[in-house]
């Protein structure tokens, strides 16, 4: 009786690591393909990245931020708040005005 019951388990792990193997192709076979594109992908754009001018392309957006920085520097904060605040008071009498 004791070799029965080994045989029986035995055949449902069987049956199991058979059902697994069949698990893991079918995921190799569906994953393969989209990691093969990935990689694919990654390495078209290295040879782009390879084409870029790094030098150019960091004097370019060093200018824009200096650029950027020079007319920050040229707002008067003073009159933009003063503006803003002039505005607010405009906008409450408005809004007294359609209530």
């Amino acid at each position: 009786m004791d070799k029965d019951k080994s045989v029986f388990y035995l055949r449902i792990c069987a049956f199991c690591c058979i059902g697994m193997l069949a698990v893991l192709v079918v995921c190799a076979v569906l994953l393969v393909p989209e990691a093969q594109n990935a990689l694919q992908a990654v390495t078209d754009t290295a040879e782009r990245m390879k084409d870029v001018n790094w030098t150019e392309l960091t004097q370019a957006m060093t200018s824009g931020l200096n650029s950027a920085a020079k007319t920050l520097d040229g707002v008067d904060i003073d009159t933009l708040n003063r503006a803003i605040r002039d505005l607010e008071s405009i906008i409450e009498m408005l809004l007294s005005l359609f209530q």
